[in-house]
């Protein structure tokens, strides 16, 4: 039996149990997808004609089914109450309450996939709709108005966990799309509201309550990045690239997102030049068996300077970084983020990888000989500082200690050389004595030392 109520005094108006079906819809479960077994899925519509006096405060109406079984997320049997709210017939302008969008083929969750449930609904009069989750409403009151008794949660479940530990079940308000991720089996319910407002002025509401199961869906290897090294040595003074491939089994639509800790110093992800049919060609190094593999003609389109889409199931970039800063330095990491995204009926999936840049220096930035013979023989009477293959360090200062910790030498001059003798212009005596500089590595300071043999 359906009855109507005042909205404000919930004073029975009406109540009426004859109504016509007006059509009786099987949807088909599934698609190109996927096609879960055993669930099945009718839509009835039912109509009656009912005639209401004018009334400013306007009306609601509830039904109530008996019942519906939970493995999920609610206790016991449950009835589901069916409820809308309207306002005055006689509203100015007139009004039509809002209707839900038909559920669609796809009234299943897959564990572990986060998949887009469309709650909105269609309004002919163009007013404002406000969408939000709500607990599912199983009764009424005994004169069979408001205030309705809601389902009570199973432990573990509640408003803000709908779908259990480790699911996500969030609403968009203004579009009533509903992105869900449940982490285990079971039939699981979900309610919304949809607020109708015109000129700020709330006019109504009607309520959808969407029972579905939650499967174990066998959709193969969704996404997955090529078997790619994990680490990469770059070289100062050189452009450093390598390339990023990430792959599905299906021919969707994938997105691949970049981040990093080299982009802060000039590195950039982008797509190689074209080939001649206008695509684009990838290579890396297979990182079990380090053999070269390539993928070409790929269709990728770059939507921003860290993104990278396609739509046929593969999609790489290039990561390059030409290192010129003396900022850096041997021993730096550097890592790149790579998450490639699966969008896939109406389902996504994500992949992750992490990636570390290795800074590889000069093999030889200053020449520091370990020995020299200041005997007047023209070979090697002199003791020098060269900097051959590193210019970013700048030598600022060097000293020179014997073995007791004095100091013998010391010069702040990068050219300079020694020739044996101390502060009083006389020859030190043989042995070994400890050679430190210090420099200027871009804005940071480096301090070495290294023993030194003076003979003669």
């Amino acid at each position: 039996m359906a009855r109507i109520f005042d909205n404000s005094s919930h004073s029975l108006v009406q109540s009426f149990s004859s109504v016509s079906i007006d059509s009786v819809k099987n949807i088909v479960i599934g698609d190109a997808c996927y096609t879960p077994p055993g669930i099945c899925l009718q839509v009835v519509y039912y109509s009656s004609l009912v005639i209401l006096p004018p009334n400013p405060n306007g009306y609601y109406i509830t039904w109530k089914v008996c019942c519906k079984s939970f493995e999920g997320n609610f206790q016991g049997s449950n009835s589901q109450l069916f409820y809308a709210q309207f306002p005055n017939p006689l509203l100015s302008g007139k009004n039509q309450s809002p209707n839900f969008n038909p559920i669609g083929s796809s009234p299943y969750f897959c564990i572990g996939y986060e998949k887009e449930l469309d709650f909105s609904c269609r309004d002919i009069d163009g007013d404002s709709l406000v969408y939000s989750l709500i607990t599912p409403y199983k009764d009424f009151s005994i004169t069979g108005s408001k205030p309705f008794v809601v389902s009570t949660y199973k432990s573990g479940f509640d408003m803000n966990n709908m779908l259990g530990p480790g699911s996500t079940c969030e609403i968009d308000s203004t579009t009533g799309i509903v992105l869900a991720r449940p982490a285990q089996l079971g039939i699981f319910s979900i309610s919304v509201i949809c607020e109708e407002y015109r000129n700020g002025i709330k006019l109504g509401e009607v309520t959808r309550t969407f029972v579905a199961s939650s499967l174990n869906c066998n959709f193969g290897i969704p996404v997955y990045f090529e078997n790619i090294p994990s680490s990469y040595e770059f070289e100062l003074g050189k452009k450093n690239c390598f390339d990023i491939v990430a792959s599905s089994s299906y021919n969707s639509e994938l997105y691949l997102n970049f981040s990093s800790t080299a982009f802060s110093n000039g590195a950039k992800v982008s797509l190689p030049d074209s080939n001649a049919n206008g695509k684009y060609d990838f290579e890396w190094k297979n990182a079990f068996f380090e053999n070269i593999e390539t993928t070409n003609d790929v269709e990728v389109i770059q939507t921003s300077s860290t993104q990278f889409f396609a739509n046929r199931g593969k999609v790489g970039a290039r990561f390059c970084w030409e290192l010129a800063d003396c900022e850096l330095r041997e021993g730096d990491k550097y890592f790149v983020d790579a998450k490639a995204i699966l969008d896939r009926c109406g389902m996504t999936d994500t992949a992750n990888i992490q990636l570390t840049i290795n800074f590889e220096g000069p093999e030889s930035s200053i020449y520091t000989p370990n020995s020299f013979s200041p005997n007047g023989d023209g070979i090697e009477d002199v003791f020098r500082l060269k900097n051959e293959a590193n210019e970013c360090l700048e030598i600022t200062q060097t000293k020179i200690y014997d073995l007791m910790g004095n100091l013998v030498f010391e010069s702040d001059n990068p050219n300079f050389f020694w020739n044996g003798k101390n502060f009083l212009d006389k020859h030190v005596s043989s042995g070994i004595y400890m050679v430190v500089y210090e420099g200027n590595y871009g804005s940071r300071k480096e301090v070495n030392s290294f023993k030194l043999l003076l003979y003669r």
